[in-house]
């Protein structure tokens, strides 16, 4: 969560009328931004690391029944998905009008292929959460509208 507030600190101080993008210029937050991408990075690649610490060798579990492996694989695919959803949020645009306008030639921007393909990562851990969270399953994702 700490990586959530520095993203939001980010998008609000780039979108500061003082201290923003206008002022500072879109280079001086590229360090800022290269050290968040440099944090979920590494929390990207410690989640392997988390699985293979969860797991014996074998692929069964290292204690316990298979509902921790279960476990286990639901808590990687839950991380995954948060994860992806936060490279989104810092290299894609969080004003739905701007993104449409597209003024600034974003959708053809490297950023933009960057996040599509966080996009299509993040949906894919969703199909995994679905598959292995049974709650998920008996909840209605409309349940407002059922």
């Amino acid at each position: 969560m700490t990586i959530v507030g520095e993203i939001i600190d980010l998008n609000h101080a780039k979108n500061h009328p003082l201290l923003g993008l206008a002022r500072q210029g879109p280079e001086s937050w590229g360090t800022v931004e290269a050290e968040i991408l440099r944090q979920l990075n590494l929390y990207l690649n410690s989640l392997p690391v988390f699985e293979a610490a969860h797991s014996s060798p074998d692929g069964l579990p290292a204690r316990g029944p298979s509902q921790e492996s279960l476990h286990t694989k639901m808590v990687i695919a839950y991380a995954t998905h948060v994860t992806h959803v936060l490279f989104i949020l810092l290299a894609g645009k969080w004003d739905p009008v701007s993104l449409f306008d597209d003024r600034d030639s974003w959708i053809s921007s490297p950023s933009f292929t960057s996040t599509m393909q966080h996009a299509i990562s993040a949906a894919d851990a969703v199909s995994q959460i679905l598959e292995l969270d049974p709650e998920m399953r008996r909840v209605s994702p409309m349940a407002y509208f059922t």
